[in-house]
């Protein structure tokens, strides 16, 4: 990334720290996941579809994804636990990105990991990704938002 890229990123993150939040910050539960144990994989309805989550192998050979069906890669049992949202970018209401993120909380909350993200710095995340892309930032890394431990820290608003 170029130096303009790099403060064009900087920028971004320090906006994103300081975004509205609609509803409350605390995971928000219910019974609408479903997790197959056999096969690393799982499904949660959410208003505009379906998020699938699983295995990059899993997600290849899904048949039938509707246009607003959600792709998550589930690695959250690696070094660095992680969680990354197959083409983020066309996610632009904050509403359904916040949908979105709780759902994966509840995922979480059902299935434990190490992964461990709060929902704020989810949404700031993927409001930073999805500003960079949209200025044509990195669009190979700016396309999907990557949600791993070691990126906690850079979007929590410190004193």
């Amino acid at each position: 990334m170029n130096s303009s890229g790099k403060k064009i990123l900087s920028l971004t993150v320090a906006l994103s720290l300081f975004l509205p939040i609609s509803g409350s910050t605390k995971r928000n539960k219910n019974d609408r996941v479903y997790h197959d144990f056999t096969i690393v994989k799982g499904s949660i309805k959410y208003s505009k579809g379906t998020i699938y989550i699983g295995s990059r192998f899993y997600l290849s050979r899904l048949k039938d994804v509707e246009e607003d069906d959600i792709l998550v890669i589930d690695s959250r049992k690696s070094v660095d636990p992680d969680v990354r949202i197959k083409d983020s970018y066309k996610v632009t209401n904050p509403e359904t990105r916040e949908e979105i993120i709780d759902a994966l909380l509840e995922y979480e909350d059902k299935f434990p990991t190490n992964w461990e993200r709060s929902r704020i710095t989810l949404i700031r995340e993927w409001y930073a990704h999805n500003v960079m892309y949209r200025l044509g930032q990195e669009h190979g890394s700016t396309k999907d938002v990557d949600f791993n431990n070691d990126d906690e820290i850079t979007y929590t608003l410190r004193k």
